[in-house]
């Protein structure tokens, strides 16, 4: 988020993307933060006080509206993509084409259980509110990580049998 790690300075430019009925589809918004007065409270970034933020756009949410028996959902972390050194957890799909569509992106401060199943389910919340019907899985995909794969079943409330 403009290469900063102080808190603060995320707070803001997190207040000034937030999701609004003008807001073009291809302009990206932040989500996924309680807010305080209209203003957004992010964790610290420790283990009691996780940091995460969601960032997306209503044009990226769009493009993902299709028939769950048609595509598989992708969840994976990487630290190659903040120069601050945060985890980012990229959420999207995948076509018969093999084509990957990336739904979200999250900024957290740790990769746990907690943060894996409250990434998901905010954006399966954004998602309902954006394009107006619930987000299915019917297929999954990510990595061995124990963390990852607890918190997608948690979040989905069905357990994968193969990642």
């Amino acid at each position: 988020m403009k290469n900063t790690n102080v808190v603060e300075d995320m707070e803001e430019i997190a207040a000034e993307a937030q999701l609004t009925n003008e807001l073009p589809d291809t302009t990206p918004f932040t989500f996924e933060y309680p807010l305080d007065d209209g203003a957004p409270e992010l964790g610290g970034g420790s283990e009691d006080d996780p940091l995460v933020i969601g960032i997306t756009s209503t044009f990226l949410l769009k493009a993902a509206a299709w028939d769950p028996g048609t595509f598989v959902f992708h969840m994976d972390a990487t630290f190659k993509l903040v120069t601050c050194a945060y985890p980012v957890i990229v959420c999207g799909i995948s076509d018969a084409a093999r084509q990957f569509h990336p739904m979200a992106f999250f900024i957290t401060s740790q990769k746990t259980v907690v943060q894996y199943a409250h990434a998901l389910r905010s954006m399966m919340d954004i998602y309902k509110v954006v394009v107006g019907r619930p987000f299915q899985v019917r297929y999954c995909m990510g990595d061995a990580e124990d963390a990852q794969i607890n918190g997608v079943e948690q979040a989905l409330a069905a357990p994968f049998e193969h990642w």
